[in-house]
């Protein structure tokens, strides 16, 4: 009888300890997902409020270093959205996308276009529009971009955006904390996760020839929220879920 019990508690106790084994495996992996945020880079303010609003940061929160510059970008031909241009011969899209295998094919059928100065946007691609936006001086344009279309696993189609930079001079940058800290403090709701945080240039673009544009922090939230940061004066612009068809 003695021993019956015995065994029973032992059960019991095995199964206490495999529950506590796995919430602290579940602690671990969310510890892993933001092993590359420095938290002490925010205040205690805006961590005690991430704590009591669940906000998750699962990206990395990128540095930017010394003063970036302003840019006016001239669209060629003065009107958007670009004409589709359909591909001779379709490419297959089942290897990676940012590979140079990839790039190297996609070359030799679009023309004029050298993938080095593009960068893809693995958040904004979806199963039709394969996004890419060209760089300047390193960091992406997120409103001048090669589009790919695909139908069935294939690229089919084309649209390309051409324009012409000027600068417009430096200024100094907000970082990706205060950026957040912003966001944390004033728009993220109850759970938000932070899913990734990117600098580049961002600008309203109307049907228009000439356009300004400049450095903001752009944020995505797991539920496809996104939102843009003035990398200035920390201004936020909000957009709704949207699709890049």
């Amino acid at each position: 009888m003695e021993w019956g019990r015995a065994k029973t508690i032992l059960i019991i106790a095995f199964v206490v300890l495999n529950m506590l084994l796995v919430f602290q495996l579940r602690d671990s992996t969310q510890d892993m997902t933001v092993q590359n945020v420095d938290m002490e880079s925010f205040s205690d303010e805006v961590r005690a409020l991430m704590k009591s609003k669940n906000v998750v940061i699962e990206s990395d929160m990128p540095e930017v270093s010394g003063p970036l510059e302003q840019i006016t970008v001239t669209f060629d031909g003065g009107s958007l959205p670009v004409k589709k241009q359909t591909l001779n011969q379709p490419i297959a899209s089942n290897v990676a996308l940012n590979s140079s295998e990839f790039y190297a094919m996609l070359q030799t059928r679009v023309n004029d276009v050298e993938m080095s100065d593009y960068q893809y946007d693995e958040q904004m691609t979806n199963d039709r529009v394969i996004l890419y936006h060209q760089l300047y001086e390193g960091l992406p344009m997120f409103e001048v971009n090669l589009r790919l279309y695909r139908e069935n696993g294939k690229v089919v189609a084309y649209s390309r955006d051409r324009v012409t930079i000027e600068t417009m001079g430096e200024q100094t940058m907000i970082s990706s904390y205060t950026a957040v800290s912003t966001l944390v403090e004033n728009y993220l709701p109850d759970g938000a996760v932070v899913e990734h945080v990117q600098l580049g240039y961002h600008g309203q673009i109307y049907n228009s020839e000439k356009q300004f544009l400049t450095p903001f922090w752009r944020v995505l939230l797991a539920d496809g929220s996104k939102y843009y940061v003035h990398a200035i004066n920390g201004a936020v612009e909000a957009l709704q879920k949207e699709s890049n068809s």
